[in-house]
């Protein structure tokens, strides 16, 4: 992916004529899936496709600081957004501990990335309360980071089904 990123970013520069400042890229092949994201200082389209203000954006937000805190740090920054109906995006700012600053230091990055990925998909896939804020299924979770800016990006896709009520009732256990 290394080799393609910047023919990808020419490709998309000359396809809107917008500068790409940041690219991230996750693939999940067992849902033939894949995420490939670029920032730039411009807007790449002149709709409102975004919404910035989606329902239940406050708690969803705070999830991810949640599984942040679990996985590394708080955010120093998050920010998220709805793309359709299905997709949400998160950016977060500022979550690299200083051990993993080290680690890339040492050049480990890229073991540091597959950690990560592990360990925050498992958050992110296995999370009944996200399913319950979403009021849908996480049917893919998908991450990248860019370690020299400190950053991550997050893109979940949502199933259209609506997830079962959990059961918190009490189980009797027989002895």
């Amino acid at each position: 992916m290394e080799t393609i990123i910047p023919q990808l970013n020419t490709f998309i520069e000359v396809r809107t004529g917008k500068k790409v400042r940041e690219f991230y890229y996750d693939w999940n092949l067992h849902n033939k899936s894949a995420m490939f994201t670029s920032i730039s200082s411009d807007p790449f389209t002149s709709e409102e496709v975004l919404q910035e203000q989606y329902k239940q954006r406050d708690l969803i937000n705070k999830e991810i600081i949640d599984i942040s805190e679990r996985a590394e740090k708080s955010p120093e920054e998050i920010y998220s957004c709805q793309m359709d109906d299905r997709t949400i995006v998160v950016i977060r700012n500022g979550i690299l501990v200083r051990i993993e600053k080290e680690l890339i230091r040492l050049g480990n990055s890229e073991l540091l990335k597959r950690v990560k990925r592990n360990l925050e998909k498992h958050y992110l896939h296995n999370n009944s309360r996200l399913e319950w804020i979403f009021n849908h299924h996480i049917v893919d979770a998908l991450v990248d980071w860019d370690f020299n800016l400190d950053k991550s990006v997050i893109v979940l896709k949502l199933n259209q089904a609506k997830p079962k009520k959990p059961n918190y009732e009490k189980v009797d256990i027989a002895e």
